[in-house]
């Protein structure tokens, strides 16, 4: 069965950009932008059917040479929601849902987010541009009706004691530098805000 999700995005250094196509007849269409937006779209009409499929393929092979990697459909949306969030000018480098014990966060896949006995915050890495262009790196905890700056969340290898429901889904574990409330007056409060519509309902 033919791939009907054709989504390609360029995440590396400073970029945080997508690209995807269409093709209805004789015209191929290419839509492209920043991730969180819907993007614009550009129609090129070819006299057949073969040359719009061709072109295509050469787009696809030039974009995969400047870097861009096709992500399936689950992976975009979770990188759109993030982007949403955060805001589209700014780069998302990592949404996850974790199982927090106070001191770990356990980064358990996204099926497990349907299971009753569980209750996931979210973890977000991402980074915030700034008027110059330069992007300074941020973690972020959504944990119910709270937001917390964690400063910095690394992977955590050693050997960690889990409960069984934990290690039963726990596909990565982190260690966060500090657990800050964000506050109405906290810098990061204005990226909470966007979190809430994203979520539904207030964090601060």
């Amino acid at each position: 069965m033919a791939d009907k999700f054709k989504m390609w995005v360029h995440r590396g250094d400073k970029h945080n950009k997508f690209w995807t196509y269409d093709i209805t007849g004789t015209t191929f269409s290419a839509t492209y932008g920043r991730i969180g937006t819907d993007g614009t779209t550009k129609p090129k009409p070819f006299g057949s059917q073969y040359s719009a499929e061709s072109h295509a393929m050469n787009k696809i092979h030039e974009k995969t040479r400047k870097g861009y990697n096709k992500v399936s459909e689950e992976e975009y949306n979770m990188l759109r929601v993030c982007a949403q969030a955060i805001g589209a000018t700014n780069k998302v480098e990592k949404m996850a849902l974790v199982l927090d014990d106070g001191k770990y966060l356990f980064e358990i896949k996204p099926q497990s987010a349907f299971d009753p006995s569980l209750e996931p915050s979210i973890l977000l890495s991402f980074r915030l541009r700034d008027k110059h262009g330069a992007t300074e790196p941020y973690w972020m905890l959504l944990d119910g009706d709270s937001a917390y700056d964690l400063g910095y969340a690394r992977t955590y290898r050693q050997a960690v004691k889990m409960k069984d429901i934990v290690a039963k889904h726990a596909i990565a574990v982190y260690k966060p530098q500090r657990r800050t409330k964000i506050s109405n007056s906290h810098e990061l409060a204005p990226v909470v805000e966007k979190a809430e519509a994203a979520v539904g309902h207030g964090l601060l």
